[in-house]
């Protein structure tokens, strides 16, 4: 249960901080620290080392950077870094929020092999409100009438992923 709840405020605060590069308020440091300072959390594995690197950055590429010497270094790595999102090639990509949506929900999907804790209720509620969010998701694409060739219609996050194999079986 401890682990999930570090990793759901470390989660939350490159969150907030990678959200916080489209706020005008953000460009001078007084601003950013002001600014951010409002939503970060005090908790979690990337505090109090790692806020001063993050209070700093400027953009996901620093971002990054400033996450060095930590296991999200190479989850955030793996998301399409560029803020062009009116590419279409690039909507095809991961961006920073489903990377961090898929490494929650296997994190989640995980709490289950532990055994009998509290974190089973907590992983419960959170894949739930998952699958609400897929559902939703698709009820959006629908009611706009996107076709299904677009890559908004793989933008969801299905829970207990990482127990499948390549061949549709489970491990």
């Amino acid at each position: 249960m401890d682990d999930l709840l570090k990793f759901e405020c470390d989660m939350r605060t490159i969150n907030v901080i990678n959200n916080s590069f489209a706020i005008k308020d953000v460009n001078s440091a007084r601003g950013r620290e002001s600014t951010r300072g409002k939503f970060i959390t005090n908790l979690g594995y990337l505090y109090p080392d790692y806020m001063d690197k993050l209070n700093a950055c400027t953009d996901t590429k620093q971002l990054v950077e400033a996450l060095d010497g930590t296991n999200y270094k190479q989850l955030l790595a793996s998301a399409n870094l560029d803020q062009d999102n009116g590419n279409e090639a690039n909507q095809a990509e991961s961006t920073v929020d489903h990377v961090i949506l898929e490494e929650c929900s296997r994190r989640y999907s995980m709490a289950f092999e532990n055994g009998f804790h509290f974190g089973v209720f907590f992983a419960y509620f959170h894949l739930k409100q998952l699958e609400i969010r897929n559902v939703g998701w698709f009820a959006d694409l629908i009611n706009l009438g996107i076709p299904k060739n677009m890559p908004g219609w793989g933008k969801y996050t299905v829970p207990f992923r990482y127990h499948v194999n390549a061949n549709g079986g489970y491990e």
